[in-house]
C-alpha cells in the first residue's frame, strides 16, 4: 500500500533523506553553485560525470554506439546559451533539450532522468526529478487512487507533461508549502517501496 503524502509525512521524509545523504547533497550543491553556467566544457563535464555517478543516471562512460558522458557534456556546452536562458526562466521544455543529445553516427538515446536532475540542481524549486523511484511511486499511487489520471507512467512523454503531473500532485495533497525538491526526497524514499 502506497503512503499518501501529507505535509507532515513529506517533512519527515526530508529529515531522513537529509540525514542519510548530507555529504552527497552538499558536494553536488557546491559543484553547481561553483559552476552555475554551461559555457565552459570542463565545468559541464564535471557536473555531468558527478550526477551520472552519484545518481546512477545510466549514461555510459565510453560508447561508440550511444551518446556517452563526453557526448552529453559537449551537447550541453554546445547548447549552453539556450540551456542557461531556459534555466534562468525555469522553462520546462529545456529538460527535453538536454535529455536528447544529437550525436552524429550514434543511436538516439533519451537520458530523461539525467536531464531532470541536471535542471533540478540548477533550479531546485522549478524542476521536479524523474527516476525509477518516482515512476514506482506514481505507478502505485495510480493503481491505489487513480491519480495521476490520463498519465501513462511508463509511456514516452515530454517534460512539461510530467511537470504538470507533479504540480497537480502537490496541489491535490496540500503540499503547496513544500518545494519540488522536498517532494522529490519523499518520492525517492517511498518510491523504493
Amino acid at each position: 500500500m502506497v503512503t499518501i503524502p501529507t505535509e507532515k509525512i513529506v517533512r519527515e521524509a526530508c529529515k531522513k533523506f537529509d540525514r542519510e545523504n548530507s555529504v552527497i547533497e552538499q558536494a553536488v550543491a557546491e559543484l553547481f553553485h561553483r559552476y552555475p553556467k554551461n559555457d565552459q566544457l570542463d565545468h559541464v563535464l564535471l557536473k555531468v560525470v558527478t550526477l551520472n555517478c552519484l545518481y546512477s543516471t545510466q549514461i555510459p562512460t565510453h560508447s561508440q554506439i550511444v551518446p556517452n558522458l563526453v557526448d552529453m557534456a559537449q551537447h550541453i556546452h554546445r547548447n549552453g546559451r539556450l540551456i542557461d536562458a531556459g534555466l534562468a526562466t525555469s522553462t520546462p521544455i529545456i529538460v527535453d533539450t538536454i535529455a536528447n543529445p544529437d550525436v552524429p553516427n550514434k543511436q538516439t538515446r533519451c537520458y530523461f532522468s539525467f536531464a531532470t536532475k541536471y535542471c533540478s540542481w540548477h533550479q531546485p524549486e522549478s524542476y521536479p526529478r524523474w527516476d525509477s523511484n518516482v515512476r514506482g511511486y506514481l505507478e502505485s499511487l495510480q493503481k491505489q487512487t487513480g491519480f495521476p489520471n490520463n498519465f501513462e507512467v511508463n509511456g514516452y512523454w515530454e517534460y512539461p507533461q510530467f511537470y504538470r503531473v507533479m504540480s497537480k500532485l502537490r496541489e491535490r495533497y496540500g503540499l503547496s508549502s513544500l518545494s519540488f525538491k522536498d517532494i522529490d526526497k519523499f518520492l525517492w524514499l517511498h518510491g523504493k517501496q
